[in-house]
C-alpha cells in the first residue's frame, strides 16, 4: 500500500519487507497537510531518500467530518 490514514491515538504493526538495495522515506503529515515530519528506511547508515513536497491543502466539507 502507499498510505495509512490513522487518527489520534490509533496504532497499527506494520512488516515492511524492501525489495532493492535502497533508502525509502517515511512521511506523516497532519490531516491540514500544514506541515510532515519525515524517516528514512535503509538498509544501511548515512543511506537517505528524498523528501516529498507537501501536498496541496484539502478543503474539508461537513461529509469529511461525519455530518451526512
Amino acid at each position: 500500500t502507499d498510505e495509512f490514514q490513522i487518527s489520534v491515538a490509533e496504532t497499527y504493526d506494520v512488516i515492511v519487507t524492501p525489495t532493492e538495495d535502497r533508502a525509502f522515506t517515511l512521511v506523516a503529515e497532519s490531516i491540514d497537510r500544514s506541515g510532515l515530519c519525515r524517516a528514512t528506511l535503509a538498509p544501511r547508515l548515512g543511506m537517505s531518500a528524498p523528501v516529498p513536497p507537501l501536498r496541496p491543502r484539502p478543503t474539508l466539507g461537513m461529509r469529511d467530518m461525519g455530518m451526512g
